[in-house]
């Protein structure tokens, strides 16, 4: 793999510089948005998916929609607000891997395309910062306690995945990735920090996965379908005229089935019950509350259909 080339003050890659819309060459490596489904993460493409893509056996999907373009909107405002400068280059690992992790020595491709960049103030501990812009959706909004994880588990890998290409490099000191959810009016921030406990053990599993997953890519060894998506891309033809002699894990896993689906319709069944007599305390009243805490809502939706919630929130509001 080609590395970094130039001087301190330059920023010239060997390395092929492309937008982040090209399909054909985000099969050179593992990009950003590739690194939830490495992690098997990713509600929207598995790890199975992710490595047709990779090998050209299944056209990536253009994510243009009127999402995208308005989440592209959405980042040249937030940069402009946040004075954050914008990144025109494809980002390659500094060196790749140079490392054995499970018994291999092997390098991983990764790419990214940043949002933007800037230097951290000298109070936070200097260095450089690299941010990522998120427009999900209008008027979210997030408590403190919260973080960019447990928000979206898609975003945080994304970010895992950039300080992993950021470890060891030379020029700069890259040790944060800085998320700026746009939920307008409410800009949220979250931080993913290298020297976190749970990033740094984070970024050792991402390094190993990524290694693993490259290697079934380059050597044509299909990862294992898991999901019903996955089978059907795996087996598109079940037409053939023959019943397998099923094994005795067959057997048990569909007495497991069996067993869990009549346990599913009672509780099924338990909870709708417990629901319905909820309603008859509420009334005509919008929820129930105990210590001036709201616990349980019952006001209509905008389609003027009256929805159940149960939770607990301290702000009526935020039901």
């Amino acid at each position: 793999m080609p590395r970094y080339t130039g001087s301190r003050k330059s920023k010239r890659w060997d390395l092929p510089q492309f937008p982040v819309n090209d399909r054909e060459k985000r099969k050179l490596g593992i990009g950003g948005s590739d690194a939830a489904s490495v992690m098997r993460a990713n509600p929207y493409k598995t790890r199975y998916e992710l490595y047709l893509e990779k090998t050209g056996e299944l056209e990536e999907e253009d994510q243009t929609n009127k999402y995208t373009k308005w989440g592209n909107f959405m980042e040249d405002a937030v940069r402009k607000k946040f004075k954050i400068r914008k990144s025109n280059m494809t980002w390659w690992n500094y060196d790749p891997f140079k490392f054995k992790e499970n018994n291999y020595n092997q390098k991983a491709p990764l790419f990214a395309h940043f949002d933007g960049y800037a230097r951290n103030h000298i109070s936070n501990g200097g260095g450089y910062l690299v941010y990522e812009i998120k427009a999900p959706s209008y008027g979210s909004k997030y408590i403190d306690k919260d973080n960019i994880k447990s928000v979206n588990e898609t975003y945080y890998w994304q970010g895992i995945h950039f300080l992993t290409i950021l470890e060891g490099h030379v020029n700069h000191i890259w040790d944060k990735v800085c998320y700026i959810i746009a939920c307008a009016p409410h800009f949220h921030k979250f931080f993913i920090h290298r020297s976190n406990a749970e990033v740094k053990e984070d970024i050792h599993k991402y390094k190993a996965e990524t290694i693993l997953f490259w290697d079934s890519v380059q050597g044509q060894r299909p990862e294992e379908p898991l999901t019903h998506s996955d089978m059907k891309l795996a087996f598109p033809n079940v037409n053939i005229n023959e019943y397998p002699e099923a094994t005795n894990m067959d057997m048990e896993r569909m007495r497991m089935i069996k067993k869990h689906s009549e346990n599913k319709e009672a509780l099924e069944v338990s909870i709708e019950k417990c629901k319905n007599e909820l309603r008859r305390s509420i009334g005509a009243y919008e929820g129930l509350s105990k210590d001036d805490e709201m616990l349980v809502s019952n006001k209509e939706d905008k389609n003027g259909k009256r929805v159940l919630r149960i939770a607990q929130r301290k702000d009526k509001n935020e039901f």
